[in-house]
């Protein structure tokens, strides 16, 4: 008799530093991870120190039944996002993909033009950190999801209560190149192909063959999802200024 096991509930959530105890636990899962992977020496702190500097959240992703509380649950990824939420000009040593330019090559005019976009409307994808024995698109995508939900949120968010300052709209990341070479060339619903922009040269970056990318959000979404993403952000303002939300 064949024997089909049940695949454990994934939930992702955010993590702010905030949260000391759940913060913890995902510094101490990156650290792991790439210490194991030779990324990184050994230190004390038992954390990946030169992120300290950034403004960052996390996307963590758990295992096992929702109904228990995270502690109990198997934290199996991590997802480190940049986002600079205070008014600042462009400048390096806000996200940590554009500071990575000694181990990463960029075209210099591509370099000048992300350097030229309001900081406050880019998200940094700095990092990605999963389990070896939990490695699978199923971790990863999850993770992504969940990003994608939080940033609907910051763009929801920053409508309702702060509609001077910039949306989030564009995306960077350091992209492993296969990774880059399978998004460009495929197609999504009601949204073609992504596009996607290379920033630099293929270069061996964190034990792979990487190249810097950055995504414009708005240009990625077509006519019809944005009209359906109006729809909602319209219904859900309306929720929110009746008290309902």
């Amino acid at each position: 008799m064949m024997i089909i096991r049940r695949k454990e509930p994934i939930e992702t959530i955010v993590v702010t530093k905030e949260n000391k105890e759940l913060w913890r636990r995902c510094e101490l899962l990156e650290y792991n991870v790439f210490l194991e992977e030779n990324y990184i020496s050994e230190n004390s702190e038992k954390r990946l120190m030169e992120y300290d500097k950034y403004e960052h959240f996390l996307i963590a992703a758990f295992l096992g039944d929702p109904k228990k509380s995270y502690e109990n649950r198997t934290l199996v990824g991590v997802l480190r996002v940049g986002s600079v939420k205070r008014k600042v000009e462009a400048d390096t040593g806000l996200f940590s993909t554009l500071d990575a330019q000694d181990q990463i090559e960029f075209y210099p005019d591509m370099l000048k033009t992300v350097l030229d976009i309001q900081p406050q409307s880019v998200l940094d994808l700095a990092a990605m950190a999963i389990l070896k024995e939990h490695r699978c698109s199923r971790i990863s995508r999850a993770l992504i999801a969940g990003f994608i939900t939080s940033a609907l949120g910051m763009v929801l968010s920053r409508k309702r209560d702060q509609p001077q300052t910039p949306q989030p709209r564009y995306i960077l990341a350091a992209a492993d190149e296969r990774v880059y070479d399978r998004f460009i060339n495929r197609s999504f619903p009601m949204m073609g192909k992504l596009p996607i922009e290379g920033l630099g040269k293929p270069t061996m970056y964190w034990g792979s063959v990487t190249v810097p990318i950055m995504l414009d959000a708005n240009a990625a979404i077509s006519p019809k999802l944005h009209r359906v993403l109006y729809m909602l952000n319209s219904c859900i303002l309306a929720f929110y200024r009746r008290g309902i939300l």
